[in-house]
Protein backbone atom coordinates (compact mmCIF):
# COMPACT_ATOMS: atom_id res chain seq x y z
CA UNK A 1 0.00 0.00 0.00
CA UNK A 2 1.26 3.74 -0.53
CA UNK A 3 1.94 5.56 1.95
CA UNK A 4 -1.47 7.66 1.53
CA UNK A 5 -3.28 4.04 2.07
CA UNK A 6 -1.28 3.73 5.40
CA UNK A 7 -2.49 7.15 6.72
CA UNK A 8 -5.80 6.98 5.72
CA UNK A 9 -6.37 3.77 7.19
CA UNK A 10 -7.94 3.14 10.36
CA UNK A 11 -6.91 1.94 13.68
CA UNK A 12 -3.64 2.32 13.82
CA UNK A 13 -1.95 3.33 16.93
CA UNK A 14 0.45 6.32 16.93
CA UNK A 15 3.58 4.80 17.74
CA UNK A 16 3.06 1.38 15.05
CA UNK A 17 5.58 1.29 12.61
CA UNK A 18 4.40 1.40 9.05
CA UNK A 19 5.73 -0.74 6.04
CA UNK A 20 5.32 -1.14 2.44
CA UNK A 21 7.81 -3.62 0.95
CA UNK A 22 11.70 -2.40 2.06
CA UNK A 23 10.73 1.64 3.02
CA UNK A 24 9.08 1.49 7.32
CA UNK A 25 7.64 4.76 9.08
CA UNK A 26 8.14 4.87 12.59
CA UNK A 27 6.54 7.67 14.89
CA UNK A 28 6.91 10.44 14.55
CA UNK A 29 7.02 10.90 10.96
CA UNK A 30 9.44 13.75 9.76
CA UNK A 31 8.18 16.21 7.38
CA UNK A 32 9.32 19.46 5.48
CA UNK A 33 7.03 21.79 4.22
CA UNK A 34 5.84 25.43 4.39
CA UNK A 35 3.22 27.14 6.78
CA UNK A 36 1.87 28.76 3.76
CA UNK A 37 1.45 25.86 1.19
CA UNK A 38 -2.19 24.19 0.60
CA UNK A 39 -1.13 20.68 0.62
CA UNK A 40 1.43 21.13 3.50
CA UNK A 41 -1.74 22.56 5.49
CA UNK A 42 -4.00 19.28 4.49
CA UNK A 43 -1.29 16.56 5.01
CA UNK A 44 -0.71 18.42 8.74
CA UNK A 45 -4.71 18.31 8.85
CA UNK A 46 -4.62 14.35 7.56
CA UNK A 47 -1.73 13.97 10.50
CA UNK A 48 -3.61 15.64 13.58
CA UNK A 49 -6.88 13.92 12.34
CA UNK A 50 -5.30 10.26 12.96
CA UNK A 51 -3.43 11.52 15.66
CA UNK A 52 -0.14 10.64 14.02
CA UNK A 53 2.69 12.21 15.99
CA UNK A 54 4.87 14.33 13.22
CA UNK A 55 7.94 16.55 13.20
CA UNK A 56 7.65 19.66 10.64
CA UNK A 57 10.64 21.04 9.20
CA UNK A 58 9.93 24.46 8.34
CA UNK A 59 11.66 25.24 4.45
CA UNK A 60 14.42 28.19 5.28
CA UNK A 61 14.61 27.19 8.73
CA UNK A 62 17.30 26.07 10.64
CA UNK A 63 15.91 22.81 10.78
CA UNK A 64 16.37 21.81 7.19
CA UNK A 65 20.12 22.23 7.72
CA UNK A 66 19.84 18.08 9.11
CA UNK A 67 21.22 16.13 5.91
CA UNK A 68 17.96 14.47 4.67
CA UNK A 69 18.22 13.09 1.16
CA UNK A 70 16.68 15.03 -1.94
CA UNK A 71 13.21 13.89 -3.45
CA UNK A 72 13.23 12.62 -7.50
CA UNK A 73 10.44 16.22 -7.58
CA UNK A 74 11.17 19.50 -5.44
CA UNK A 75 7.18 19.16 -4.11
CA UNK A 76 5.65 20.07 -0.76
CA UNK A 77 5.21 18.54 1.87
CA UNK A 78 8.06 16.36 1.31
CA UNK A 79 8.30 12.80 3.76
CA UNK A 80 11.37 10.96 5.00
CA UNK A 81 10.78 7.31 5.44
CA UNK A 82 13.33 4.56 7.10
CA UNK A 83 14.24 1.77 4.68
CA UNK A 84 14.69 -1.99 5.53
CA UNK A 85 18.63 -1.06 5.26
CA UNK A 86 18.39 2.40 7.56
CA UNK A 87 18.89 4.48 4.70
CA UNK A 88 16.07 7.46 4.65
CA UNK A 89 14.01 8.20 1.32
CA UNK A 90 12.22 11.19 0.48
CA UNK A 91 8.08 10.30 -0.80
CA UNK A 92 6.44 13.58 -2.01
CA UNK A 93 3.16 11.48 -2.62
CA UNK A 94 -0.23 13.48 -0.37
CA UNK A 95 -2.49 13.68 -2.26
CA UNK A 96 -5.74 11.93 0.12
CA UNK A 97 -8.85 13.67 -1.25
CA UNK A 98 -8.12 12.84 -4.53
CA UNK A 99 -7.15 9.45 -4.04
CA UNK A 100 -10.04 9.36 -2.13
CA UNK A 101 -12.20 10.24 -5.50
CA UNK A 102 -10.24 8.41 -7.32
CA UNK A 103 -11.30 5.02 -5.62
CA UNK A 104 -14.93 6.57 -5.37
CA UNK A 105 -14.91 7.36 -9.07
CA UNK A 106 -13.36 3.76 -10.19
CA UNK A 107 -16.07 2.06 -7.90
CA UNK A 108 -19.18 3.83 -9.56
CA UNK A 109 -18.07 2.60 -12.74
CA UNK A 110 -17.78 -0.50 -11.93
CA UNK A 111 -21.20 -0.15 -10.11
CA UNK A 112 -22.65 0.93 -12.89
CA UNK A 113 -21.45 -1.50 -15.63
CA UNK A 114 -22.44 -4.39 -13.03
CA UNK A 115 -26.40 -3.15 -12.90
CA UNK A 116 -26.52 -2.73 -16.78
CA UNK A 117 -25.11 -6.55 -16.80
CA UNK A 118 -28.09 -7.36 -14.12
CA UNK A 119 -30.47 -6.05 -16.19
CA UNK A 120 -28.97 -7.08 -19.35
CA UNK A 121 -28.31 -11.13 -18.34
CA UNK A 122 -30.56 -13.74 -19.36
CA UNK A 123 -29.21 -16.77 -17.77
CA UNK A 124 -30.66 -17.30 -14.30
CA UNK A 125 -27.79 -19.14 -12.92
CA UNK A 126 -25.42 -16.16 -13.08
CA UNK A 127 -28.32 -14.25 -11.86
CA UNK A 128 -27.27 -14.46 -8.21
CA UNK A 129 -23.87 -14.19 -8.23
CA UNK A 130 -24.67 -10.89 -10.43
CA UNK A 131 -26.45 -9.30 -7.58
CA UNK A 132 -23.52 -10.07 -5.21
CA UNK A 133 -21.62 -8.34 -7.04
CA UNK A 134 -23.46 -5.46 -7.26
CA UNK A 135 -24.32 -5.44 -3.65
CA UNK A 136 -21.13 -5.55 -2.47
CA UNK A 137 -19.99 -3.32 -5.25
CA UNK A 138 -22.50 -1.05 -3.61
CA UNK A 139 -20.91 -1.13 -0.11
CA UNK A 140 -17.68 -0.45 -1.43
CA UNK A 141 -19.28 2.75 -3.37
CA UNK A 142 -20.91 3.77 0.05
CA UNK A 143 -17.55 3.14 1.89
CA UNK A 144 -15.75 5.73 -0.07
CA UNK A 145 -18.68 7.96 -0.31
CA UNK A 146 -18.31 8.15 3.55
CA UNK A 147 -14.58 8.88 3.61
CA UNK A 148 -14.78 11.73 0.78
CA UNK A 149 -17.77 13.28 2.98
CA UNK A 150 -15.56 13.30 6.42
CA UNK A 151 -12.96 14.63 4.44
CA UNK A 152 -14.34 17.13 3.06
CA UNK A 153 -16.66 18.19 6.26
CA UNK A 154 -13.27 18.49 8.43
CA UNK A 155 -13.70 22.34 9.99
CA UNK A 156 -10.41 22.26 11.64
CA UNK A 157 -8.87 25.50 11.20
CA UNK A 158 -5.95 24.44 8.70
CA UNK A 159 -4.36 27.58 9.55
CA UNK A 160 -0.65 27.84 11.00
CA UNK A 161 -0.17 31.83 10.95
CA UNK A 162 -1.81 33.12 14.33
CA UNK A 163 -0.55 36.73 13.86
CA UNK A 164 -1.58 38.81 10.70
CA UNK A 165 1.14 41.17 9.39
CA UNK A 166 -0.59 44.47 9.68
CA UNK A 167 1.31 45.63 6.47
CA UNK A 168 -0.82 43.76 4.13
CA UNK A 169 -4.34 44.10 2.80
CA UNK A 170 -4.54 40.30 3.53
CA UNK A 171 -5.29 38.48 6.76
CA UNK A 172 -2.85 36.02 7.27
CA UNK A 173 -4.38 34.96 10.28
CA UNK A 174 -7.65 34.09 8.99
CA UNK A 175 -8.93 30.93 10.35
CA UNK A 176 -9.71 28.46 7.59
CA UNK A 177 -10.71 24.55 6.67
CA UNK A 178 -11.17 21.75 3.83
CA UNK A 179 -15.35 22.22 4.58
CA UNK A 180 -14.63 25.74 4.26
CA UNK A 181 -12.38 25.44 1.19
CA UNK A 182 -14.45 22.89 -0.24
CA UNK A 183 -17.56 25.39 0.16
CA UNK A 184 -15.78 27.89 -1.37
CA UNK A 185 -14.69 25.07 -4.68
CA UNK A 186 -18.80 24.27 -4.93
CA UNK A 187 -19.72 27.62 -5.15
CA UNK A 188 -17.55 28.82 -7.46
CA UNK A 189 -17.84 25.71 -9.27
CA UNK A 190 -22.07 26.44 -9.60
CA UNK A 191 -21.20 30.11 -10.66
CA UNK A 192 -19.03 28.34 -13.85
CA UNK A 193 -21.69 25.96 -14.45
CA UNK A 194 -24.37 28.99 -14.79
CA UNK A 195 -21.73 31.14 -16.68
CA UNK A 196 -21.67 28.45 -19.10
CA UNK A 197 -25.21 27.98 -19.39
CA UNK A 198 -25.00 32.11 -19.97
CA UNK A 199 -22.57 31.65 -22.35
CA UNK A 200 -24.48 28.66 -24.13
CA UNK A 201 -27.60 30.83 -24.52
CA UNK A 202 -25.51 33.43 -25.40
CA UNK A 203 -23.71 31.96 -27.71
CA UNK A 204 -27.53 29.96 -29.36
CA UNK A 205 -28.67 33.68 -29.88
CA UNK A 206 -25.73 34.77 -32.14
CA UNK A 207 -25.91 31.61 -34.35
CA UNK A 208 -29.68 32.74 -34.59
CA UNK A 209 -29.56 36.02 -34.86
CA UNK A 210 -26.69 35.21 -38.18
CA UNK A 211 -28.76 32.76 -39.29
CA UNK A 212 -31.81 35.10 -39.82
CA UNK A 213 -29.43 37.73 -41.55
CA UNK A 214 -28.28 34.86 -43.79
CA UNK A 215 -31.67 34.10 -44.63
CA UNK A 216 -32.69 37.59 -45.09
CA UNK A 217 -29.57 37.87 -47.62
CA UNK A 218 -30.58 34.62 -49.16
CA UNK A 219 -34.13 35.78 -49.84
CA UNK A 220 -34.34 37.49 -53.06
CA UNK A 221 -38.08 39.37 -51.96
CA UNK A 222 -35.88 40.09 -48.46
CA UNK A 223 -33.03 41.13 -50.83
CA UNK A 224 -34.45 43.72 -52.86
CA UNK A 225 -36.67 45.21 -49.97
CA UNK A 226 -33.23 46.09 -48.58
CA UNK A 227 -31.79 47.59 -51.24
CA UNK A 228 -34.75 49.69 -51.49
CA UNK A 229 -34.84 50.55 -47.59
CA UNK A 230 -30.99 51.12 -48.56
CA UNK A 231 -31.71 53.50 -51.22
CA UNK A 232 -34.31 55.56 -49.09
CA UNK A 233 -32.02 56.16 -46.65
CA UNK A 234 -29.00 57.51 -48.93
CA UNK A 235 -32.11 59.63 -50.84
CA UNK A 236 -33.14 60.56 -47.25
CA UNK A 237 -29.66 61.69 -45.83
CA UNK A 238 -28.70 63.51 -49.23
CA UNK A 239 -31.99 65.59 -49.40
CA UNK A 240 -31.03 66.25 -45.13
CA UNK A 241 -27.82 67.77 -46.33
CA UNK A 242 -29.13 69.92 -49.23
CA UNK A 243 -32.07 71.22 -46.41
CA UNK A 244 -29.04 71.82 -43.98
CA UNK A 245 -26.90 73.54 -46.53
CA UNK A 246 -29.88 75.88 -47.52
CA UNK A 247 -30.86 76.96 -44.25
CA UNK A 248 -30.47 81.42 -44.15
CA UNK A 249 -31.46 81.38 -47.56
CA UNK A 250 -27.56 79.92 -48.45
CA UNK A 251 -27.49 78.14 -51.98
CA UNK A 252 -26.49 74.34 -51.58
CA UNK A 253 -23.27 73.49 -53.45
CA UNK A 254 -23.54 71.69 -56.74
CA UNK A 255 -21.85 68.23 -54.52
CA UNK A 256 -24.91 68.08 -52.80
CA UNK A 257 -27.53 68.77 -55.48
CA UNK A 258 -25.83 66.47 -57.43
CA UNK A 259 -25.54 63.89 -54.37
CA UNK A 260 -29.39 63.67 -53.90
CA UNK A 261 -30.20 63.71 -57.69
CA UNK A 262 -28.06 60.86 -58.05
CA UNK A 263 -29.59 59.09 -54.59
CA UNK A 264 -33.07 60.41 -56.26
CA UNK A 265 -32.23 57.85 -59.59
CA UNK A 266 -30.63 54.93 -57.78
CA UNK A 267 -33.66 55.01 -55.29
CA UNK A 268 -36.46 54.83 -58.36
CA UNK A 269 -33.76 51.93 -60.13
CA UNK A 270 -34.44 49.53 -57.24
CA UNK A 271 -37.70 50.26 -56.75
CA UNK A 272 -37.97 49.43 -60.54
CA UNK A 273 -36.22 46.40 -60.18
CA UNK A 274 -37.74 45.35 -57.31
CA UNK A 275 -41.15 45.58 -59.07
CA UNK A 276 -39.65 43.70 -62.04
CA UNK A 277 -39.02 40.77 -59.43
CA UNK A 278 -42.56 40.75 -58.02
CA UNK A 279 -43.66 41.26 -61.38
CA UNK A 280 -41.70 37.80 -61.69
CA UNK A 281 -42.35 35.94 -58.85
CA UNK A 282 -45.97 35.92 -60.25
CA UNK A 283 -44.86 33.37 -62.79
CA UNK A 284 -43.06 30.48 -60.79
CA UNK A 285 -42.16 28.76 -64.47
CA UNK A 286 -39.84 31.86 -65.10
CA UNK A 287 -36.47 30.60 -65.32
CA UNK A 288 -35.02 33.81 -64.32
CA UNK A 289 -36.74 33.42 -61.07
CA UNK A 290 -34.15 30.25 -60.83
CA UNK A 291 -31.31 32.32 -61.85
CA UNK A 292 -31.84 35.36 -59.17
CA UNK A 293 -32.05 32.53 -55.92
CA UNK A 294 -28.89 31.84 -57.59
CA UNK A 295 -27.06 35.30 -57.78
CA UNK A 296 -28.39 35.51 -54.39
CA UNK A 297 -27.77 32.83 -52.66
CA UNK A 298 -23.61 32.49 -53.80
CA UNK A 299 -22.21 33.82 -50.46
CA UNK A 300 -20.94 36.51 -52.47
CA UNK A 301 -19.76 35.34 -55.66
CA UNK A 302 -22.15 36.37 -57.78
CA UNK A 303 -19.76 36.65 -60.63
CA UNK A 304 -19.30 33.11 -61.23
CA UNK A 305 -23.19 32.11 -60.60
CA UNK A 306 -24.10 34.43 -63.46
CA UNK A 307 -21.53 32.72 -65.53
CA UNK A 308 -22.72 29.61 -64.66
CA UNK A 309 -26.40 30.45 -65.42
CA UNK A 310 -25.23 31.94 -68.73
CA UNK A 311 -23.35 28.94 -70.00
CA UNK A 312 -25.71 26.54 -68.53
CA UNK A 313 -28.11 28.72 -70.97
CA UNK A 314 -26.01 28.99 -73.76
CA UNK A 315 -25.22 25.02 -73.28
CA UNK A 316 -29.05 24.16 -73.50
CA UNK A 317 -29.10 26.45 -76.35
CA UNK A 318 -26.49 24.83 -78.32
CA UNK A 319 -28.22 21.61 -77.54
CA UNK A 320 -31.61 22.53 -78.92
CA UNK A 321 -29.76 23.43 -81.88
CA UNK A 322 -28.16 20.18 -81.92
CA UNK A 323 -31.41 18.52 -81.66
CA UNK A 324 -32.87 20.28 -84.41
CA UNK A 325 -29.97 19.40 -86.94
CA UNK A 326 -30.33 15.87 -85.91
CA UNK A 327 -33.93 15.82 -86.55
CA UNK A 328 -33.45 17.67 -90.21
CA UNK A 329 -30.50 15.96 -91.10
CA UNK A 330 -29.70 14.67 -94.56
CA UNK A 331 -27.95 11.61 -95.54
CA UNK A 332 -24.64 12.37 -97.21
CA UNK A 333 -23.59 10.36 -100.50
CA UNK A 334 -20.41 10.54 -100.08
CA UNK A 335 -20.23 8.34 -96.87
CA UNK A 336 -20.98 4.85 -95.71
CA UNK A 337 -22.98 5.71 -92.67
CA UNK A 338 -26.66 7.01 -93.16
CA UNK A 339 -26.91 10.59 -91.40
CA UNK A 340 -30.55 11.29 -92.47
CA UNK A 341 -32.60 12.83 -89.74
CA UNK A 342 -36.14 11.57 -88.17
CA UNK A 343 -37.98 14.18 -90.01
CA UNK A 344 -35.92 13.87 -93.17
CA UNK A 345 -36.21 10.29 -92.83
CA UNK A 346 -40.55 10.82 -93.01
CA UNK A 347 -40.35 13.31 -95.63
CA UNK A 348 -38.77 10.71 -97.89
CA UNK A 349 -40.66 7.82 -96.72
CA UNK A 350 -43.56 10.12 -98.08
CA UNK A 351 -42.48 10.95 -101.19
CA UNK A 352 -41.69 7.37 -102.03
CA UNK A 353 -45.51 6.18 -100.90
CA UNK A 354 -46.89 8.48 -103.60
CA UNK A 355 -44.02 8.42 -106.27
CA UNK A 356 -45.28 7.80 -109.87
CA UNK A 357 -43.85 6.91 -112.96
CA UNK A 358 -46.04 8.81 -114.73
CA UNK A 359 -44.75 11.88 -112.91
CA UNK A 360 -40.81 11.01 -114.09
CA UNK A 361 -39.91 8.41 -111.04
CA UNK A 362 -38.05 5.87 -111.54
CA UNK A 363 -40.69 3.07 -109.79
CA UNK A 364 -43.82 3.44 -108.62
CA UNK A 365 -44.66 4.05 -104.63
CA UNK A 366 -46.72 1.42 -103.08
CA UNK A 367 -49.63 3.85 -102.97
CA UNK A 368 -49.31 4.62 -106.66
CA UNK A 369 -48.84 1.41 -107.63
CA UNK A 370 -51.92 0.09 -105.45
CA UNK A 371 -54.30 3.03 -107.20
CA UNK A 372 -52.48 1.49 -110.80
CA UNK A 373 -53.53 -1.91 -109.88
CA UNK A 374 -57.15 -1.02 -108.78
CA UNK A 375 -57.68 0.86 -112.23
CA UNK A 376 -56.37 -2.54 -114.04
CA UNK A 377 -58.90 -4.37 -111.63
CA UNK A 378 -61.74 -2.81 -112.55
CA UNK A 379 -60.65 -2.82 -116.27
CA UNK A 380 -60.50 -6.59 -116.21
CA UNK A 381 -64.16 -6.79 -113.97
CA UNK A 382 -66.11 -4.69 -116.69
CA UNK A 383 -64.53 -7.01 -119.09
CA UNK A 384 -65.32 -9.90 -117.33
CA UNK A 385 -68.95 -8.88 -116.53
CA UNK A 386 -69.06 -8.09 -120.84
CA UNK A 387 -67.69 -11.93 -121.12
CA UNK A 388 -70.54 -13.20 -118.80
CA UNK A 389 -73.26 -11.51 -120.42
CA UNK A 390 -72.22 -13.16 -123.76
CA UNK A 391 -72.41 -16.53 -122.52
CA UNK A 392 -75.40 -16.02 -121.24
CA UNK A 393 -76.61 -15.38 -124.46
CA UNK A 394 -74.91 -18.31 -126.01
CA UNK A 395 -76.49 -20.22 -123.87
CA UNK A 396 -80.09 -19.34 -124.41
CA UNK A 397 -79.14 -19.36 -128.36
CA UNK A 398 -78.13 -22.93 -127.83
CA UNK A 399 -80.53 -24.00 -126.21
CA UNK A 400 -83.31 -22.83 -128.93
CA UNK A 401 -81.03 -24.57 -131.12
CA UNK A 402 -81.22 -27.79 -129.27
CA UNK A 403 -84.97 -27.05 -129.23
CA UNK A 404 -85.13 -26.95 -133.20
CA UNK A 405 -81.98 -29.59 -133.67
CA UNK A 406 -83.09 -32.28 -131.45
CA UNK A 407 -80.34 -34.11 -133.74
CA UNK A 408 -77.34 -32.07 -132.99
CA UNK A 409 -77.63 -32.38 -129.35
CA UNK A 410 -75.24 -35.08 -129.42
CA UNK A 411 -72.71 -33.02 -131.19
CA UNK A 412 -73.35 -29.89 -129.52
CA UNK A 413 -73.14 -31.47 -126.01
CA UNK A 414 -69.35 -31.79 -126.23
CA UNK A 415 -69.68 -28.11 -126.75
CA UNK A 416 -71.99 -27.86 -123.89
CA UNK A 417 -69.27 -29.69 -121.66
CA UNK A 418 -66.43 -27.39 -122.92
CA UNK A 419 -68.56 -24.26 -122.69
CA UNK A 420 -69.75 -25.73 -118.69
CA UNK A 421 -66.23 -25.70 -118.08
CA UNK A 422 -65.34 -22.57 -119.16
CA UNK A 423 -67.96 -21.17 -116.97
CA UNK A 424 -66.81 -22.62 -114.05
CA UNK A 425 -63.30 -21.13 -114.56
CA UNK A 426 -64.77 -17.83 -115.25
CA UNK A 427 -66.55 -18.02 -112.10
CA UNK A 428 -62.78 -19.43 -110.51
CA UNK A 429 -61.42 -16.35 -111.87
CA UNK A 430 -64.40 -13.95 -110.65
CA UNK A 431 -63.56 -15.08 -107.05
CA UNK A 432 -60.18 -14.69 -107.54
CA UNK A 433 -60.49 -11.28 -108.78
CA UNK A 434 -63.11 -10.23 -105.34
CA UNK A 435 -60.08 -11.63 -103.74
CA UNK A 436 -57.49 -9.42 -104.84
CA UNK A 437 -59.90 -6.32 -104.98
CA UNK A 438 -60.62 -7.49 -100.98
CA UNK A 439 -56.48 -7.28 -100.70
CA UNK A 440 -56.76 -4.12 -102.43
CA UNK A 441 -58.84 -2.84 -100.11
CA UNK A 442 -57.23 -3.70 -96.98
CA UNK A 443 -54.07 -2.19 -98.71
CA UNK A 444 -55.39 1.03 -99.30
CA UNK A 445 -56.59 1.28 -95.95
CA UNK A 446 -53.43 0.36 -94.53
CA UNK A 447 -51.39 3.02 -96.55
CA UNK A 448 -54.36 5.32 -95.61
CA UNK A 449 -53.72 4.83 -91.85
CA UNK A 450 -49.43 5.17 -92.26
CA UNK A 451 -50.30 8.75 -94.42
CA UNK A 452 -52.43 10.07 -91.54
CA UNK A 453 -49.66 8.86 -88.81
CA UNK A 454 -47.02 10.12 -91.18
CA UNK A 455 -48.94 13.67 -91.33
CA UNK A 456 -49.08 13.77 -87.47
CA UNK A 457 -45.72 13.11 -87.11
CA UNK A 458 -45.17 15.96 -89.44
CA UNK A 459 -47.38 18.14 -87.44
CA UNK A 460 -45.41 17.55 -84.10
CA UNK A 461 -42.30 18.12 -85.70
CA UNK A 462 -43.10 21.15 -86.84
CA UNK A 463 -44.70 22.59 -83.22
CA UNK A 464 -41.50 21.04 -81.83
CA UNK A 465 -39.72 23.32 -84.38
CA UNK A 466 -41.79 26.57 -82.88
CA UNK A 467 -41.22 25.44 -79.89
CA UNK A 468 -37.36 25.16 -79.88
CA UNK A 469 -37.70 28.85 -81.66
CA UNK A 470 -39.57 30.06 -79.04
CA UNK A 471 -36.99 28.78 -76.55
CA UNK A 472 -34.38 30.62 -78.51
CA UNK A 473 -35.93 33.79 -78.13
CA UNK A 474 -36.58 33.66 -74.61
CA UNK A 475 -33.41 32.35 -74.21
CA UNK A 476 -32.02 35.67 -75.82
CA UNK A 477 -34.45 37.47 -73.44
CA UNK A 478 -32.80 36.49 -70.65
CA UNK A 479 -29.27 36.93 -71.96
CA UNK A 480 -29.96 40.67 -72.76
CA UNK A 481 -31.43 41.07 -68.49
CA UNK A 482 -28.37 39.06 -67.61
CA UNK A 483 -26.50 42.17 -69.47
CA UNK A 484 -28.11 44.60 -67.95
CA UNK A 485 -28.12 42.82 -64.37
CA UNK A 486 -24.17 42.26 -65.03
CA UNK A 487 -23.94 46.68 -65.94
CA UNK A 488 -26.46 47.25 -62.59
CA UNK A 489 -24.04 45.05 -60.18
CA UNK A 490 -20.87 46.65 -61.54
CA UNK A 491 -22.25 50.20 -60.52
CA UNK A 492 -23.24 49.38 -57.14
CA UNK A 493 -19.82 47.39 -56.70
CA UNK A 494 -18.49 50.67 -57.78
CA UNK A 495 -20.38 52.76 -55.75
CA UNK A 496 -19.90 50.49 -52.55
CA UNK A 497 -15.97 50.53 -53.77
CA UNK A 498 -15.76 54.37 -52.76
CA UNK A 499 -18.31 54.26 -49.82
CA UNK A 500 -15.75 51.73 -48.32
CA UNK A 501 -12.54 53.94 -48.97
CA UNK A 502 -14.27 56.99 -47.46
CA UNK A 503 -14.91 54.74 -44.05
CA UNK A 504 -11.15 53.23 -44.16
CA UNK A 505 -10.00 56.79 -44.78
CA UNK A 506 -11.98 57.83 -41.44
CA UNK A 507 -11.33 54.53 -39.52
CA UNK A 508 -7.73 55.97 -40.14
CA UNK A 509 -8.23 59.38 -38.84
CA UNK A 510 -9.89 58.68 -35.90
CA UNK A 511 -7.13 56.21 -35.06
CA UNK A 512 -4.61 58.94 -35.47
CA UNK A 513 -7.08 61.30 -33.17
CA UNK A 514 -7.34 58.30 -30.72
CA UNK A 515 -3.28 58.19 -30.36
CA UNK A 516 -3.30 61.35 -29.69
CA UNK A 517 -6.16 61.47 -26.67
CA UNK A 518 -4.16 58.87 -25.43
CA UNK A 519 -0.78 60.86 -25.42
CA UNK A 520 -2.55 63.79 -23.95
CA UNK A 521 -3.80 62.21 -21.05
CA UNK A 522 -0.05 60.17 -20.48
CA UNK A 523 0.80 64.15 -21.33
CA UNK A 524 -1.39 65.06 -18.24
CA UNK A 525 0.06 62.36 -15.64
CA UNK A 526 3.16 63.22 -16.43
CA UNK A 527 2.59 67.00 -15.99
CA UNK A 528 0.40 66.12 -12.64
CA UNK A 529 3.20 64.00 -11.27
CA UNK A 530 6.01 66.89 -10.88
CA UNK A 531 6.54 67.34 -7.02
CA UNK A 532 6.06 71.27 -5.56
CA UNK A 533 9.60 72.54 -4.46
CA UNK A 534 9.63 74.69 -1.67
CA UNK A 535 11.39 78.04 -2.75
CA UNK A 536 11.83 76.99 -6.50
CA UNK A 537 14.03 74.85 -8.64
CA UNK A 538 13.39 71.93 -11.10
CA UNK A 539 11.20 68.67 -11.25
CA UNK A 540 10.98 66.02 -13.36
CA UNK A 541 7.72 63.70 -14.07
CA UNK A 542 6.44 61.02 -16.25
CA UNK A 543 3.43 59.35 -17.26
CA UNK A 544 1.94 56.38 -19.11
CA UNK A 545 -1.57 55.91 -20.55
CA UNK A 546 -2.75 52.46 -22.90
CA UNK A 547 0.81 52.15 -24.27
CA UNK A 548 1.41 56.14 -24.50
CA UNK A 549 4.43 57.19 -22.52
CA UNK A 550 5.40 60.72 -21.59
CA UNK A 551 8.15 63.07 -19.58
CA UNK A 552 7.66 65.98 -18.33
CA UNK A 553 10.16 68.74 -16.91
CA UNK A 554 9.31 72.34 -14.51
CA UNK A 555 10.96 75.02 -13.45
CA UNK A 556 9.72 76.90 -9.85
CA UNK A 557 10.70 80.29 -8.83
CA UNK A 558 8.82 81.58 -5.94
CA UNK A 559 9.46 85.82 -5.08
CA UNK A 560 7.96 87.54 -1.97
CA UNK A 561 4.50 86.22 -2.24
CA UNK A 562 4.18 85.45 -5.79
CA UNK A 563 5.13 81.64 -7.71
CA UNK A 564 5.63 81.22 -10.73
CA UNK A 565 5.27 77.49 -12.48
CA UNK A 566 6.15 76.68 -15.79
CA UNK A 567 6.14 72.71 -17.39
CA UNK A 568 7.09 71.33 -20.54
CA UNK A 569 5.66 67.80 -21.23
CA UNK A 570 6.37 65.53 -25.01
CA UNK A 571 4.63 62.16 -25.42
CA UNK A 572 3.50 60.62 -29.08
CA UNK A 573 6.09 63.31 -31.22
CA UNK A 574 4.23 66.27 -29.94
CA UNK A 575 4.90 68.88 -27.34
CA UNK A 576 3.05 70.53 -24.65
CA UNK A 577 3.59 73.46 -22.28
CA UNK A 578 1.87 75.76 -19.62
CA UNK A 579 3.08 78.18 -16.82
CA UNK A 580 0.88 79.15 -13.86
CA UNK A 581 1.41 82.05 -11.55
CA UNK A 582 -0.03 82.32 -8.02
CA UNK A 583 -0.26 85.16 -5.64
CA UNK A 584 -0.17 84.60 -1.78
CA UNK A 585 -2.75 87.17 -0.19
CA UNK A 586 -2.44 86.39 3.83
CA UNK A 587 -0.69 83.69 5.80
Amino acid sequence: ASFLERMVGRGHPANATYRSEDVSLASPIALTGAPGSPYTRKMLAVLRYRRIPYRLLVRGSQSEDIDLPAPKVELLPTFYFERADGELEAVTQSTAVARVRSNLDDRKAALAALQQLQTDNLNALLQPVINEGVRRAQLEVNHYEMQLQNALADTTNQNPVSTDNPNTPVNEAAPFSIASRHADYVTASNSRVTAEAVLRAAVADRETATQNVIDQFSSPGSFYQQLVSRRTALQTAADKAVTDASEDGATPSKTLTDASAAAATALENAQATQASYLGLADDPDSPVLDLIDTLVATDGDDGQALVDAISQTWDNTVDNAQDIGALTAVDDPETEADETGPITANTNAIEALSADTDEGAEADGPITANRKAIEANDGEIESLGGRVTQNETDIDTLQEDTDMNTGMIATNAGNITANAGNIAGNANNIVANSGRIGYNAGNIATNAGNIATNVGLIGQNAATLVQHGAFIDRNAGHIAFNSERIGANAAALTLHGGMISDNRHMIGELSSDLDMVRAGVAASIALSRMPSIDGGGISFGAGTFAGEFAYAVGFQRKLGLTSFDIGVTSSGGEIGAGVGVGVKFWD
